[in-house]
């Protein structure tokens, strides 16, 4: 293959960056011919003979999921042997009669594929060699202590000469900087612009080469894998009171999120007194060792584990038994793990076609009962990794939540795709379980409240499987679209459901009725077409025995009512009833909610919060666990 491309480089190109990896097929025939001969056991997923299983999420055969490659995208003229890109390596042809072998055209030369750990060699004879440059040194070295504080510069040492391109994500305490090769273009210095400055002291430096994949290459365009390496820099060498060690260090990360005590180190005897601004770690108790000289600093919520914190102390008040005042040189800052957790891929012969992320915390309350809050990205994307990213955030930021009530936690990671299009603008809005999520026209994409309900199942029976004994209703939390999400979900399936929280939801939470005023309520405004939707006539019975936390700040102007797919004069007489866009204040909305909620004889809570906007604030968090722990 050369600059000027060859006939297959001139036809159909699609490209698509998902789970990170971009990938990108050309075809000279139409699309859609890839894949369609091939048939399996359950809904969606295909099997090739050598290619192996995978699964069609579209029906045009566009977008496929592969268990060893992920997602590709994939059209060509035949199932037995294609072309495709991949950002590491570039084009590679292979074939039924040679995979997992790949050719790459530009190398040139064969790779193995290891299916295992998605890694590819490159075959030199009989000889595995790895396909990227590789960082085998560096200077300070990895986890080196004490480094001093005017350092100006560190230098990388790679396996292979490499091409003058790179890319490095530092910490701003380096400051700007600059790469300088040696002439072997073995080694790269990275130099800061302002090399006069001290580093500050006690802190952890962290660089990362590659973060987004690419930068440092070899010369024939291979990039290096994404590589750190940090140190930690010494104490400055000054006269008078200073820190001179804390531990866990200042700008550690992955800290033990069982850690329950810091330990600061001073030069010389302290008054032992003082006091710290703190973040993450309040409230807190000091106590010293017996020569003064440390200062042990303690959380109280020493028997709940901090997932995935930003922490922060700065001594205040801090002064040597001799009365002279701390020179405060540096304050202690570190981030704690995320909370273990168990990733579950999608299993269409067991009804969802989407991962789910599960977190057990280490002390469970009983009756024992899961937790579901459902993935809300804030956007579109066709990328499933953007909202694999988004969802492992949620799972982080909420753990501590579900630790405090003594649950499981279970996150799904739905798409909210751009394609396939919904017959109205806003997409199929699958974060919020909008009316195209009932829908069982898009392979993948069928009936979403069907597919959390088997998410729970399935949940429900590995924890069973582990020993916990389970209760089989469960709670369920959200806000904004997954709020939303949350109140539909109680209303379609209130026999799962043991109490819910709903956060401004939508712009609207969905009323259990069918009519108000003379004017039909459509799903997801209310029940008047849920039989035509899930088959079955509403439950109104179940329904009123699941406790529901409704709630919304009064300065909350997020409006996302949705009413697509009501027919056009039912939408004029909602948005009357509802004031829309008039107020745009959707907290004027919720009493609303409470009178045909309370015509329903459900039992809800209708809470809206003053001076609030579109946030869950601490008092809020706070009431939360109290409903949930009432309701269990």
């Amino acid at each position: 293959m050369n600059a000027n491309g060859t006939s297959w480089q001139r036809s159909v190109c699609l490209a698509g960056r998902v789970f990170g990896v971009w990938l990108i097929l050309a075809w000279p025939v139409e699309s859609g011919a890839l894949w369609t001969d091939f048939t399996g056991p359950e809904k969606g997923w295909k099997v090739s003979p050598w290619f192996g299983a995978f699964h069609s999420v579209a029906k045009d055969a566009g977008w496929v999921y592969h268990p060893a490659h992920g997602w590709v995208w994939a059209q060509g003229p035949t199932e037995s042997n294609f072309w495709m890109w991949e950002e590491v390596p570039g084009w590679t042809w292979t074939a039924n009669t040679v995979y997992p072998h790949s050719y790459d055209p530009d190398y040139p030369g064969w790779m193995y594929f290891e299916g295992e750990t998605g890694v590819r060699f490159r075959l030199t004879g009989a000889t595995k060699q790895r396909d990227h440059p590789v960082a085998v040194a560096t200077e300070p070295a990895h986890g080196e202590y004490g480094v001093p504080v005017d350092l100006s510069f560190v230098e990388v040492t790679f396996d292979r000469p490499m091409a003058a391109t790179a890319a490095w994500d530092v910490p701003r305490e380096w400051g700007g900087s600059f790469a300088l090769w040696s002439a072997d273009r073995r080694s790269v210095a990275i130099h800061r612009f302002d090399a006069r400055s001290l580093l500050p002291p006690l802190s952890v430096i962290r660089f990362r080469l590659n973060p987004a994949g690419n930068g440092f290459a070899d010369p024939q365009g291979t990039p290096a894998l994404p590589y750190t390496f940090a140190f930690t820099t010494g104490p400055v060498e000054t006269s008078g009171p200073r820190i001179v060690r804390t531990d866990p260090p200042s700008g550690a990360v992955d800290v033990d999120p069982w850690l329950d005590t810091v330990e600061i180190e001073f030069n010389e005897p302290m008054a032992r007194h003082g006091g710290f601004a703190s973040s993450n770690w309040w409230p807190w108790s000091i106590s010293w060792s017996d020569d003064a000289r440390i200062c042990f600093v303690a959380r109280e919520s020493r028997d709940t584990p901090l997932y995935a914190q930003k922490v922060q102390l700065r001594p205040i008040n801090f002064r040597t038994a001799a009365g002279v005042d701390l020179v405060v040189d540096a304050f202690l800052a570190f981030e704690t793990a995320p909370p273990p957790s168990t990733r579950v891929a999608g299993d269409p012969a067991k009804g969802f076609y989407w991962p789910y992320y599960l977190f057990v915390p280490p002390h469970l309350e009983s009756p024992v009962r899961l937790l579901v809050e459902t993935n809300n990205t804030g956007t579109w994307s066709d990328d499933p990794w953007v909202h694999e990213e988004s969802a492992l955030a949620l799972l982080k930021r909420r753990s501590a939540f579900a630790a405090e009530i003594g649950c499981p936690l279970l996150v799904p990671v739905f798409p909210r795709p751009f394609s396939p299009a919904a017959p109205e603008p806003g997409g199929i809005y699958v974060h919020a379980l909008d009316r195209y999520s009932l829908d069982d026209q898009w392979q993948g994409l069928e009936r979403i409240d069907l597919q959390i309900a088997a998410m729970i199942d399935d949940a429900l029976g590995r924890l069973r499987d582990t020993g916990h004994s389970m209760a089989s209703r469960v709670f369920m939390m959200g806000f904004s679209a997954s709020g939303a999400f949350t109140c539909r979900f109680a209303i379609l399936h209130p026999e799962r459901v043991k109490a819910a929280a709903a956060g401004a939801g939508g712009g609207w939470p969905m009323a259990p009725v069918a009519t108000w005023e003379g004017t039909p309520l459509r799903y997801p405004v209310g029940v008047f077409d849920y039989e035509s939707l899930t088959g079955r006539t509403f439950p109104l019975e179940t329904f009123r025995n699941v406790a529901l936390y409704l709630y919304v700040g009064s300065q909350d102007t997020n409006d996302g009512l949705d009413v697509r797919g009501i027919p056009e004069t039912e939408k004029v007489q909602i948005h009357a009833l509802l004031n829309w866009p008039s107020d745009p204040f959707i907290a004027n909305r919720w009493p609303l909610a409470e009178a045909m909620y309370n015509a329903a004889g459900a039992n809800a809570t209708v809470v809206i919060y003053p001076g609030v906007d579109h946030r869950i604030s601490q008092e809020m968090y706070q009431d939360l666990a109290a409903f949930f722990r009432q309701n269990r």
